[in-house]
Order: C-alpha cells, then structure tokens, then sequence
C-alpha cells in the first residue's frame, strides 16, 4: 500500500475540518460498530501507511486524521494531486475505526461529534464487534437536512430540481445531472450527469422512483435508469411530445410521473396511432419491458376527436390517468385503456367555472385539485380560486378561502392538500421576489382549510455572522411572515408541507419551511452561515424519501452587512427527520 499521508494535508483543511461529523460517526459512534470495521487492523494499516506524515492520531493540527470516517479518508486519498492509493472499502472502515479510538484499540464503544457542513452531531454506541450499524441517538446516522457545495448558481429555471426515489435530479444551462441523497454529504461538490445529458431539455423531464424521462427539442423521448445505467429510446412513431417546452418547468402540459407511470400529451400528427394521451410504465429494471398505453381520443359535441389537451396527470394508487381539454375532464382507467374515458364538464355555463392554465391541475386518488375561473369573475382579471373535482361523483367543492394565487404552486397528495390565498394585500410578502399565504389541510375537512397568519414572524436564530457595531437585526431588511411562500411541496403520504422561495434566493425572506398540520417552522442551518440564522432556499420538490432545493451559503464580507451569496443544492433526507 501506499502512503495515504503527504497529499491528505493538501485538502485537511478543507475537507478533513468538517468530517468528524454525525455523519462520519455515524456508523454506530464507537470503533465497533459499523459494518464489521476492525480497530486492530486500522492500527496496522496506520503504522504501515501513514505514520510517516501524519505522526500519532490525537496531536492535532492540519495532519491530524482523529475522528474522520471510512468515506472522508477515501475521498482525501483519492482526491486530485493525490498519489495513487491501493486501499480496499474494508482498509478504509478499518482505519476510521482505528483513528476513532483516538489511536487506541477501542472495543467499538464510544462517542463521535464534530461540526460539518450540512451534517452536524451524531451519536450512537456500537454494539460488539463487527455488527454493523451502532444503535443509540439517530442510530448512527447525520443530520437530517445537508447543505452540499454543488453549485446552483446557473439558469433559474433550468435549476429547480426534482426529487424521485432517493434521488434528486435537475438542469443546467447543458446538461441534466443528478445525485443519490443517501450517498451525499455536505462536502460534494460534483454530481452524476445524464449519459448524453446535452441532448434533453434542462427544465423539461419528469422523475418515476429511480427513472428520468428526458426529452429532446423534437419531442423525443428517452427513459434513463439512474440505479441500473439502462435506457430507452422510445420511437418517435410510438412517442412524439407535442408540448416542447425547454425553459420552463411549471407550466401545465408537461410530463408528470406517479409510481411507475409517466403522462404524456403527445403530438396526434407524427405518432403512428393519433392518440394525444399515453402513459410509459416503467416498472422493473428490464428496459425491453417498460410500456407505452394509449388511450382514444374523445370526441367533441360534433363528434370529431379531442387531439389538443392543456393539461395531463396520472395517479399510481387508483391506477388512472387524467387530461383537460376545453375545461373538460376525461379520466381513463390504465389498465383498460380502450373504455370510454368518465367525463366532467367545468365549462362557462355549467356553474362550476373553467380550469385555469397557469398551474398544473393535480391528480390523487378519485380527486382533481386546480385554479377555477368562476362564472362570476371576469376572465381578465385572472382572479381563481382554488376548487376540488371529485371525479368519481362530478361534486365540485370549492375552498372557503379563496380566491387563490393563479400562478402559485397545487398540492394534494394522501388526503392532503395546499395552496395560497390572495384576497389582499396582507396575504403576499414582497421584497426580491413575491411569496404568498399557504392554506392547507385534510381532504376530510374541506372546503376548510388552515390559513398562515398575517402576522406572526420568525426571530431570527444563532448565526456566525458578526456586523459589529452594527446589529444583526439592522442586516435584515424585513421580517418573514410565517407560512409564506412561493413553491410548495407535500410528501406522498401527505404529513408533511414544505413551503421555499422561487428562482434567486431572497436572504431576508425566502425560508425553509415545514408543517405537518399546524403552524410552519423554519430550519436552523447547520453551517449557520446565512444573515437569518435559519436555511434559507427556494424550489422545493418532495418524493417520499427526500425533499430538495436549491439553498443559500453566504459569506461576510467585513463590509457592514454585505455578504457574498452562492446557491447550492441542498436537501433533507426524510427517515432522519424525528417524529
């Protein structure tokens, strides 16, 4: 083996100050635990390797390894400049269980906290030698909510991620990229890109679990498996996008995804069949089995086909797949796909107003969630309100609290739902950007839903920013209201809301926000390097096991309250968020 030593002080300050992190003690806290790591071997691997250069663990300074874990020795080792090292996954565990101990020959006992960036304190005891993961507080693992170094300052619009199965992908200005977020720590600073990422729209795909749909600027259609690295290029004759939007990712008419199912409106003159509305399957890993259903074409009143839809969406769950034309709802069933749609009439004249086409409509289980023109409001004012088809009995109920946001983020997934109220003007916050009042609530209790004060505040929390003489609270221009915001997401299961900012990151007023019912409640960042104290971040997307935006690190300048800004990606891994 060779020396592991001279290059790793290169990058000690930079990556080793931040590893002895709940994350890199994580694996059970003691030299024990941890996927069969052995102190003993760690010890001869050091003496053999390293001693050199970084003399006795426990000395301090920039050579000292103490306390850094398996992945932060590997990715020091391994890092540019570094000369070639020939360690094993198993050399690597053993060292950090050696170097955990302090130098000593721990029994796989003991504690590990440490500061790092996006990761903060984790403890736990391991249990025996060997026995994989250590059981105690946070059972091994980091904090929930990271802050990586992978940069989102390009195009706005191009980089709103999305978040599928452990997974959290997005756009640049040339490529598409992504990340698996149990795999990822505060310190990356690089992503996995697409297989001919260059070729798809950067705004324009969709995420199915571990599956990308991309999309090129004629419509086609590839299926990329970030798990397997397989792929499928569907053919134009089968699969043909009508809808070709390459820069803006809200608009409805869009790919959207549920489970295994992508929706697509698709181009009725250039696929073989005519149909506008097919939806891919993608389940399993075989690319040669995923398949592409296509439902008929409704006819109009004079009995010619409905080939141009505004919107489309699919829900996984009730197995159906829902697209708007004209302010009319067609529902199919998936898996007879040539039944005749159910049909629901929202147009002028029927008392139940018409869908508008600044928001995509969302689809969960026999519910259609969506901004309605009224009858009784003119079109131009572009006031809606928000209002909830259930397809299955064509009941309309519309929220109490209303009129909606017309251009502001839909949520319903789990017997939820969200949306944001704009009566006047104490129901939007303007600064940098526009956020507006969050309604939420059960599917049970509508048409009532829960409203944001108007005029609660958060405090701001602890930060490391000092702007002596000047206080911190005269480097905030204005307070941010509880529960404002201007993109919204809801887990799957429905127990959780997320409210962030929209496109750049405004310091004062686009927070992080969580509910799980109730009032909302910001994050404190675990680098505490914003002016508020509190994660600042906007574009929020959730799946079931993640939750990603694009986060705020800032940096004083010395200059009163000027700070540098850079825009990172940033995320929460769901199963470490307590109960």
């Amino acid at each position: 083996m060779k020396c592991l030593a001279c290059a790793l002080s290169v990058v000690a300050v930079g990556l080793f100050l931040v590893a002895g992190s709940g994350c890199a003690t994580g694996g059970g806290g003691g030299g024990g635990g941890g996927g069969g790591a052995d102190a003993v071997a760690g010890a001869a691997t050091y003496a053999g390797s390293c001693t050199e250069c970084h003399g006795t663990p426990g000395e301090g300074g920039a050579q000292d390894l103490s306390g850094l874990s398996a992945a932060a020795l590997e990715a020091g080792a391994t890092a540019a400049g570094h000369a070639a090292v020939e360690l094993s996954d198993q050399d690597y565990a053993n060292l950090a269980a050696f170097l955990d101990t302090g130098g000593g020959e721990g029994e796989g006992e003991g504690e590990g906290e440490g500061e790092g960036e996006g990761e903060g304190e984790g403890e736990g005891e391991g249990e025996g030698e060997g026995e994989g993961e250590g059981e105690g507080e946070g059972e091994g693992e980091g904090e929930p909510l990271i802050k990586t170094h992978i940069v989102m300052d390009g195009n706005l619009l191009a980089m709103r991620p999305k978040a599928g199965d452990d997974l959290i992908v997005w756009g640049e200005d040339d490529s598409v990229w992504y990340i698996v977020p149990s795999e990822t720590d505060g310190t990356a600073t690089t992503a996995n890109e697409i297989p001919e990422g260059e070729r798809f729209a950067n705004s324009h795909f969709a995420v199915a679990g571990k599956k990308v749909l991309l999309v090129t600027g004629l419509g086609e259609v590839r299926v990329y498996d970030t798990q397997t690295g397989a792929s499928r290029d569907f053919l134009s004759t089968e699969v043909l996008l009508a809808n070709v939007q390459l820069t803006e990712d809200i608009l409805p008419g869009l790919t959207q995804s549920s489970g295994d199912y992508f929706a697509t409106l698709n181009d009725t003159d250039r696929v073989e069949d005519g149909q506008a509305v097919k939806v891919i399957t993608v389940a399993g890993d075989d690319p040669d089995a995923w398949t592409v259903t296509s439902f008929p074409n409704p006819l109009d009143i004079l009995d010619d086909p409905i080939e141009d839809f505004e919107h489309v969406a699919v829900d996984a769950d009730s197995g159906r797949v829902v697209a708007v034309a004209n302010d009319d709802i067609y529902v199919w069933d998936i898996a007879v796909p040539e039944d005749a749609p159910l049909f629901i009439d929202l147009g002028l004249g029927t008392d139940k107003g018409s869908v508008s086409d600044q928001w995509q409509v969302q689809f969960d289980g026999q519910y259609v969630l969506f901004h309605q023109f009224p009858d009784h409001f003119p079109l131009g004012l572009g006031i809606t309100n928000a209002a909830l088809v259930n397809v299955d009995d064509e009941t309309l109920t519309v929220f109490t609290n209303n009129p909606s946001q017309h251009n502001a983020p839909l949520v319903l997934a789990g017997g939820s739902f969200g949306y944001t109220q704009y009566k006047e003007d104490l129901d939007s916050q303007d600064f940098a950007g526009t956020s507006y009042r969050s309604a939420i609530g059960l599917l049970a209790d509508a048409p009532a839903s829960t409203l944001a004060s108007q005029s609660d505040t958060y405090d701001l929390r602890t930060s490391s920013f000092d702007f002596s003489p000047l206080a911190r609270e005269e480097c905030q221009e204005t307070a941010k209201k509880i529960g404002y915001g201007a993109t919204m997401c809801l887990t799957p299961d429905g127990s959780r809301w997320f409210l962030a900012g929209s496109g750049p990151i405004d310091a004062d007023l686009d927070y992080l926000q969580m509910s799980e019912g109730g009032a909302f409640v910001d994050f404190d960042d675990p680098e505490d390097n914003t002016v508020t104290g509190s994660v600042m971040a906007t574009d929020v997307a959730c799946s079931s096991s993640v939750v990603a935006f694009r986060a705020l690190r800032e940096e004083d300048t010395g200059l009163g309250c000027s700070t540098e800004a850079e825009w990172v990606l940033g995320f929460i891994l769901l199963e470490r968020l307590a109960e």
